[in-house]
């Protein structure tokens, strides 16, 4: 009898991969960048099985209230579950939710990168464009693309012990950093391209000056100050990238 249900249970679960392709997080929530899935007939059979197939997508949320599905491309910290939104993990490879925590680098920094209190620092070389639409791109999505975590982001400072652990580590190229300013609106308008806040200022003396009026990015020195920069050549430059560790 018992191998009977096994192999019902084995050929339901090869007919619909939902059956064993995901497992509910009960208690858990998340912060990160997310993707709407929409659809018109919505069903957890149809928002499970859309990012099912979505290979960088690990984690997803399902409100039924809501008529919302959500999946996480990038996960950068615990957040408060929400009544009546459930949160699943995608188990790829057969990995349970812990198992990937291990291998995927959220609990510790993977190789290349250096940890530094709840973040793992990593500064890359990448090209550079003086076009204004491609450098802008390259401080919002230029780490996620070569840094070689898709989690990652420009780097954003938010203290003076963050700054002592960056600039020891800088040298004399003077690496980009997340703060960036809309094209020719600068110099009060800086942000970090991250999102958070920007709660700390470690601006050379007398920066932001937007010398030119097209200093829309930024640039840390090796003793840790900042000043508003922008090339007007194509070339190879630093820049500065971090993700959040999960504790």
């Amino acid at each position: 009898m018992l191998w009977c249900v096994a192999l019902l249970v084995a050929s339901v679960a090869a007919a619909n991969p939902l059956i064993l392709g995901y497992e509910e997080l009960e208690g858990r929530a998340f912060v990160g960048k997310t993707e709407l899935f929409k659809q018109f007939a919505f069903s957890f059979g149809a928002c499970a099985r859309n990012f099912l197939s979505q290979k960088d997508i690990f984690v997803f949320t399902y409100s039924p209230q809501k008529r919302e599905c959500r999946g996480f491309v990038s996960i950068t910290g615990y957040g408060t579950p929400v009544k009546g939104t459930k949160t699943y993990f995608i188990k790829r490879e057969g990995l349970s939710f812990q198992e990937f925590l291990g291998k995927s680098g959220l609990l510790g920094c993977t190789k290349g990168w250096e940890r530094f209190q709840k973040r793992c620092y990593k500064k890359i070389e990448v090209r550079y464009s003086p076009n204004v639409t491609e450098a802008t791109d390259l401080i919002y999505n230029g780490c996620s693309k070569n840094s070689g975590s898709s989690r990652a982001q420009a780097l954003s400072i938010h203290g003076q012990d963050e700054t002592n652990f960056i600039s020891e580590r800088t040298g004399r190229e003077w690496p980009l950093i997340g703060l960036i300013a809309p094209h020719r609106r600068c110099c009060k308008s800086f942000k970090w391209s991250d999102g958070t806040p920007v709660d700390y200022n470690n601006w050379s003396d007398g920066e932001p000056n937007n010398l030119n009026g097209d200093e829309f990015l930024a640039q840390i020195y090796e003793n840790g100050k900042w000043n508003d920069i922008y090339f007007k050549e194509a070339k190879s430059v630093s820049l500065w990238c971090y993700y959040e560790l999960m504790h």
